[in-house]
């Protein structure tokens, strides 16, 4: 008998973890995918709010920008990103991509572990993932913040942050001030955001009280 309720705890707890492993992937899973931030945001358009959360940005700052200036301060930071501008996930296989649509790279991941530490990811829970893919090289784990929903009265935006890397030594990535290297995550946004989603996160990125230590 004991053994019988051994074997029943047993199975009871392997179905959790494996109920806890789907859950996490399916965080991700959203039919329209994922595009970088910076990518979205600089869509043509919404030449408007940019002018006007300049000057709000400018003027917490002691400068004169303009909405053009802004729009490139952005998009020079962008290019410091780590590179997928188009994430789509189908199950447990992650399709990484450019923006132009050049592939970068699409394998079956499983969850390894999520890290909690208060110092990296700006204190977020970061979760791990890893394909046992050879070719996967640099794409080999993927480390991702759970999508963070920013909403108004009226309108909202989910956006989250991932870093990729070969080493399982991942945690590295978060010490890039003790290396005097830096490492920054791609930041994405669901593909299907809508123009208000877009002009609401400008107006959150830039016009949001800047807070000076």
């Amino acid at each position: 008998m004991k053994k019988i309720i051994s074997i029943v705890i047993a199975l009871i707890m392997l179905l959790g973890c494996a109920c806890a492993e789907n859950m996490t992937a399916e965080l991700w899973q959203h039919e329209a995918g994922w595009i970088s931030f910076a990518v979205a945001l600089a869509k043509d358009g919404m030449e408007d709010v940019w002018e006007k959360s300049a000057k709000v940005f400018g003027e917490n700052l002691g400068l004169n920008l303009t909405g053009p200036q802004l729009k490139m301060m952005m998009m020079q930071g962008y290019a410091l990103e780590n590179g997928v501008d188009d994430l789509s996930i189908e199950g447990n296989r992650f399709t990484g991509k450019t923006k132009d649509g050049a592939e970068l790279f699409s394998h079956g991941y499983s969850w390894v572990e999520t890290l909690e530490e208060a110092d990296i990811m700006g204190g977020k829970k970061v979760y791990v993932f890893k394909t046992e893919e050879a070719d996967a090289k640099e794409y080999t784990y993927l480390l991702m913040t759970e999508p963070l929903r920013t909403e108004s009265e009226n309108t909202a935006y989910v956006t989250f942050n991932m870093f990729h890397t070969q080493k399982d030594a991942y945690r590295e990535l978060f010490n890039a001030q003790k290396t005097g290297t830096a490492a920054m995550p791609c930041a994405m946004i669901e593909k299907d955001t809508g123009r208000d989603g877009l002009e609401y996160a400008i107006v959150q990125l830039y016009t949001s009280p800047i807070a000076l230590k």
